[in-house]
């Protein structure tokens, strides 16, 4: 009798079994992730993300995290920004994981490590010893990706880094020139001693770098030696676009110091060149804290097939600022083109819990075409449904 009740309960507790087979699911996961098809790629992408959190072992969690830190530079696009999002999605958990690679001493890893940072973002600072080591390398690509990955980080982080980065100003490497511009933007004012080699910069970089000299000088803030707003007006009359587009970025980190300049960006708001309409937008929004007229001019441009992306993520930006053009770019859920409609999805998820009129439209994406709209769509969602505080603690 003893053996037939022992018997029956073995066959109630499959359990082991169970196991494997999660496991081999989990395998095939990780295999199709590396497949050659890139639909089953971006697919298994997509899954992995959604597993990670729910995954219990290290071996487990590390060997997912390090699929999604070298697939966001996959060399098909729709795979890395599916991996980008999953990476940003779990970006605590993959976070832990990148030391192997920022420790790597040959670029191709050390590579992933810095590309995946900027989906990481701000939390990645627990590696800036090791981002920062290759700062003075005499290897371009080592340079180039360490100064890229530290743009992502935040200012007061950077600060101690100043004396290695301001050598970088005076590379015969323009990339080299405008990636150390974008990572002294980030230091803020407390990083005006880069100043006087930024204005030289200006005079005689490139346009590449010369421009980003602009956002940098606006940064840094007023400065002893120069005055800014004169040097960034100036370039706001420039034949180069470019010239234009970013001084008028350096002119909306001076606020109100940058009052008296107001006449000629309002001017550039009706451009011809759309690229520098919406920026003008943006820096008088930023000079005034006033979205009337901005939000007027950035919603006739969510249209646009080429700055639209831009055009919202400015829009997401102003926050309850932005509140008036959340119907239009609901509207570009609709939109034929899939890239159109994913950057309609991330300003929604920008825009948070302003956003809770879109949640239904965002919702009924889950069956759109493209997988990776369906993934960002349903990002959003998630999103704008945030408690507030909770937003509000991570954007700081």
């Amino acid at each position: 009798m003893k053996i037939v009740s022992i018997i029956f309960l073995l066959t109630l507790l499959p359990i082991q079994q169970a196991d494997t087979d999660t496991n081999d699911d989990f395998k095939k996961l990780l295999k199709n992730c590396q497949s050659k098809d890139n639909t089953v790629r971006l697919k298994s992408i997509l899954q992995l993300g959604k597993e990670l959190p729910k995954l219990e072992s290290q071996e487990d969690k590390e060997a997912a995290a390090k699929i999604l830190i070298e697939k966001t530079s996959d060399s098909n696009s729709l795979v890395n920004s599916a991996a980008n999002l999953r990476v940003a999605q779990n970006s605590k958990t993959v976070n832990e994981f990148l030391g192997p690679f920022l420790k790597d001493k040959k670029f191709e890893r050390y590579g992933l490590g810095c590309q995946a940072i900027k989906a990481v973002g701000p939390e990645a600072k627990k590696w800036i010893t090791e981002i920062a080591y290759h700062l003075d390398s005499s290897e371009r690509s080592f340079r180039l990706a360490a100064l890229h990955a530290l743009a992502v980080l935040d200012g007061e982080d950077l600060l101690p880094l100043l004396d290695k980065v301001l050598p970088s100003l005076d590379s015969e490497d323009f990339n080299i020139q405008l990636s150390a511009c974008r990572v002294i933007s980030k230091m803020g004012p407390k990083a005006r001693k880069a100043g006087p080699r930024l204005v030289k910069l200006l005079e005689e970089g490139n346009a590449s770098a010369r421009s980003w000299a602009s956002i940098a000088l606006g940064a840094i803030g007023p400065h002893e030696q120069y005055d800014v707003v004169e040097l960034l007006e100036q370039r706001l009359d420039r034949f180069y676009v470019i010239d234009r587009e970013r001084a008028l970025k350096g002119l909306a980190f001076l606020g109100t110091e940058a009052t008296s300049t107001l006449p000629k960006i309002k001017k550039l708001m009706d451009d011809p060149k759309k690229s520098v309409q919406h920026i003008a937008a943006q820096t008088h929004w930023k000079i005034t804290r006033n979205s009337e007229p901005a939000i007027d001019t950035l919603i006739t441009l969510i249209p646009s097939m080429v700055h639209s992306g831009d055009t919202m993520d400015i829009i997401a930006e102003m926050g309850a600022d932005g509140k008036k053009a959340i119907p239009e770019i609901i509207k570009q859920l609709k939109h034929p083109e899939a890239t159109h409609r994913e950057a309609a999805c991330y300003a929604l998820a920008g825009l948070g819990n302003e956003a809770v009129s879109a949640i239904q439209p965002l919702m009924e994406m889950s069956q759109d075409k493209d997988l990776l709209v369906r993934a960002v769509a349903e990002m959003a969602v998630d999103e704008i449904q945030k408690p507030a505080k909770d937003s509000e603690s991570e954007s700081q």
